[in-house]
This record gives structure tokens, C-alpha cells and sequence, in this order.
């Protein structure tokens, strides 16, 4: 387009500012027809708009979702139900399709995933969601809405093999384990991993805050905690003397479900499995020097993998820990972490508000999957009249901090942004040399 043409020509310009930017007492007025540089810089927001769009896993599971679609459809006897028209659309709904005849085909796909490659509801449902994503991302409308009978299916799956009680928690006596099995009192590595253990748990923390889940092993800077999200105290007031400290408060980022900026905090125990001294031991051994690195990188010289702490890390060592215990190692993975510190801290008399606030969950509803049968009644309300009444205001109540700049998500961004611009330089050399254009 005309517009990919503008982009690939001025590939050194930054698109990231504005053509013409309003000021705060006026706003310019533009004359005439839109000009090619307008078009290029609204195509190229689209194109920062679509990277930015989808966290980094779910890209991955709607994109292997439409490519599994198209292999079915592959094999799918499309000229014979319909027509030739219909296989040239791909995983695309265009205007060939009827409503009945997009229901009949994802009716099939269902079946086949269930009944032929063995996934349950909640696998499908997400390949279903990924081919209504790809859809409405090529101008489609959405292929799920209005098809009832396929709701019906839907409903009778998740039924018939529906999600499965997920992993089991991490419990107290699974961490002390785990505890046996590292020497963090004399390994770096050992202290990082158990660190992170931790501060996992205790803070019951999603795996990219903690772990390096990005390709190569690296860290989602956005998200992860870092040095400088970290901070320590003695009764009240902030200190650098780590081995005084009583409390530790953590700064979180970006999160599924806000935009960062939360601080939570945890107070010291005397025991093995405190997560004041497990960070302060962390801090004091390794006298880090970059505060925006992540919280969990390896010490220098080590052999590990990646950046620092990964998600395969977590999951080695959980399992780990339930095979020397005895237990079956496929019913834990990293998120029992979260789940186990959930767990523990209501058995413990957290109230589940305050618990849904401690972990940072969207709804106390959210908490069902984690929490199991262990429900008490709430006690938050307990003696709290008398306080109400007197006018009694805490002044410890943690204020949030503003969110993080997001300058990890915008540079990926760019880098997309890049790419593009790349391919489309490469397409029209190619076709000004006459080798066509390239797939």
C-alpha cells in the first residue's frame, strides 16, 4: 500500500512523534486531503497497536491456535461441503461463508480436538478464542457470536471434560524440602533460587514476576521485580541495614490485572522459611549495583541459563522437591507456588478479602481455584466497630506508588515496527529488480 511505501521509504524517521501535535492553547488546523506521511503514521500506531495488543503467552497460544485451525481445515473436505471459494479464505471468515456454514465447520474442529487429539474444554476454548482474535484482526466479524448450538456443545464439553482441578499447592512442609535440598548458605545460585522461593510464595507472585519467561531465558522488565522495587525496614522506618530489618516491602509492575505501581509487604519471622531474611541475605551477598536489574539474576560467572531465575527453573525444582517427598511430580509446576501461599496464609487467619488484596486478585471470586475447601468465615470485620467508632485511622496503610513507564513493551513495539519496515524495503527492492514479491 501507499502507505507501507511512505513507511519503507522514510525508515530513519521517528513515527513515535506526532506530524502535527496539538499544544495546550490551540490546536492546528489542517486543510486539504489526508497526506500520504498521515496515512503512514496512522499505519504505523496500527502496527505498534497490534504488537502491544496481546501479553506475550497468549499471542503464542492464539497464534498455534490458528495454525492448528488451518491444518484441520487442510484435511477438511471443504470443496465437497461447500465450495473451492471457501479453502482460499484460510482461517479467514470472509463473505463466502454463511453463519451456519462457520458453525458447522468449528462444530467439526471441536470434535476433532476433543474426541481425536484428546483436549479438554479449556484447550478448545482457547483455540476458539484465537480464531475469533484472528478474525476480528482481518476486518471479520466475530465468528463465535450467535452460533448457539456450538454454545450448547461448549457447555455439555466443559461439562463431559472440563478443567481439571490444576496443580497441586506448595505447601509448608514441601518448602522445608526444597530448603534441604539447596545450599543457598554457601551457593549463589542456591541463594537465588531460594530467594526467589521465597519471596514467590510468601508474596504469592505470578511466574513473570519472579522468573525470566521471554525467549533466551530473559526477563519482561515491565513486569518482573527489580532491585529497586525492593525495600527494607526496622520498625517502621527505612533502613540498609539488612540485617536489622523487620519488614520488606516489594513494588510490583505491570500485572495481568492492573497497570502497576502496588506495594506489598511482608514482616519478619524467626524461622528458616522468612522471606525478610531469605531477601536481606540475598541483598547483603550479592551488594548489587544496577538497581533496575531484576531481582532474580544469576551472580556473575554463573553457568546457569539465561538472565537470571527462568520459568523452567521453578518448575525443575518444585518437582524436585515432590519427588524426594514422594509425591507425584506432574501434579506441581511454578504456579503451585502462588497457589500453596494462598493457601497457607488463609489457613493462617487471613481474611479472603484481605487476601485477595495481598495478592493482588482482580475479584475475591478469582480466589475459588486457589483456596480449595481451605474457606473460613471472614474476620475482617472483627473488632472493627470499636475502631470505626473512635475514629481510629491507621497510618501504616501502604500507599501505592505510580505505575511503571512501560519502555520494555514499547521498545518490543518498535522492534516489531522495525521488522516490518525491513520487510517492506526488502519487498519493493525485489520488485524493482524484478524478482517479485516475497512471501
Amino acid at each position: 500500500t501507499a502507505s507501507e511505501q511512505v513507511l519503507a521509504a522514510a525508515d530513519t524517521r521517528d513515527w513515535t512523534a506526532p506530524l502535527h501535535p496539538n499544544t495546550k492553547k490551540q490546536r492546528r488546523t489542517l486543510a486539504g486531503p489526508m497526506s500520504s506521511m498521515e496515512w503512514a503514521q496512522m499505519h504505523f500506531l496500527m502496527g505498534v497497536l497490534n504488537a502491544a495488543e496481546l501479553e506475550t503467552g497468549t499471542t503464542l497460544v492464539y497464534s498455534r491456535a490458528v495454525m492448528h485451525f488451518i491444518d484441520f481445515l487442510t484435511r477438511y473436505p471443504l470443496e465437497k461441503a461447500f465450495t473451492m471459494a471457501h479453502r482460499a479464505t484460510k482461517a479467514v471468515f470472509t463473505a463466502v461463508w454463511s453463519s451456519a456454514q462457520v458453525e458447522q465447520v468449528l462444530l467439526h474442529f471441536v470434535l476433532h480436538e476433543v474426541a481425536v487429539r484428546g483436549n479438554g474444554w479449556s484447550s478448545v476454548r482457547g483455540k476458539l478464542y484465537g480464531i475469533r482474535h484472528h478474525n476480528i484482526r482481518h476486518g471479520q466479524a466475530d465468528p463465535l457470536a450467535g452460533k448457539l448450538r456450538l454454545k450448547q456443545v461448549m457447555r455439555a464439553l466443559k461439562k463431559y471434560r472440563g478443567p481439571g482441578a490444576g496443580k497441586k499447592p506448595v505447601d509448608r512442609a514441601l518448602l522445608l524440602v526444597l530448603e534441604k535440598m539447596l545450599r543457598y548458605d554457601q551457593d549463589d545460585d542456591d541463594l537465588v533460587l531460594w530467594a526467589s522461593t521465597l519471596t514467590a510464595w510468601h508474596f504469592m507472585m505470578r511466574s513473570a514476576e519472579y522468573a525470566a519467561k521471554r525467549t533466551g531465558g530473559k526477563f519482561d522488565l515491565d513486569r518482573v521485580v527489580r532491585v529497586c522495587d525492593v525495600s527494607f525496614y526496622y520498625q517502621g522506618v527505612l533502613t540498609q541495614r539488612y540485617d536489622i530489618a523487620d519488614e520488606v516491602r516489594i513494588t510490583f509492575g505491570k500485572q495481568k490485572c492492573r497497570a502497576g505501581g502496588d506495594v506489598r509487604a511482608n514482616f519478619a519471622a524467626d524461622h528458616k522459611l522468612c522471606v525478610v531474611k531469605a531477601l536481606a541475605t540475598l541483598f547483603t551477598r550479592r551488594r548489587f549495583t544496577d538497581p533496575t536489574q531484576a531481582l532474580f539474576t544469576w551472580p556473575r560467572g554463573s553457568q546457569n541459563r539465561g538472565q537470571g531465575v527462568r520459568y523452567a527453573d521453578m518448575v525443575r525444582i518444585v518437582k524436585a522437591a515432590a519427588t524426594r517427598a514422594g509425591l507425584d511430580a506432574t501434579e506441581y509446576s511454578s504456579h503451585s507456588m502462588r497457589k500453596g501461599g494462598a493457601q497457607a496464609y488463609l489457613l493462617a487467619g487471613m481474611s479472603l478479602l484481605e487476601l485477595k488484596l495481598q495478592g493482588r486478585w482482580k475479584k475475591v471470586e478469582s480466589l475459588e481455584g486457589y483456596i480449595g475447601h481451605a474457606v473460613p468465615q471472614l474476620t475482617l470485620l472483627k473488632r472493627m466497630q470499636w475502631k470505626v467508632a473512635r475514629g481510629h485511622e491507621d497510618e501504616n496503610v501502604l500507599a501505592n506508588k505510580p505505575a511503571r513507564d512501560r519502555t520494555f513493551m514499547r521498545w518490543a513495539a518498535e522492534q516489531e515496527a522495525a521488522k516490518l519496515r525491513r520487510q517492506l524495503t526488502q519487498q519493493s527492492a525485489n520488485e524493482q529488480s524484478g524478482l517479485g514479491s516475497v512471501a
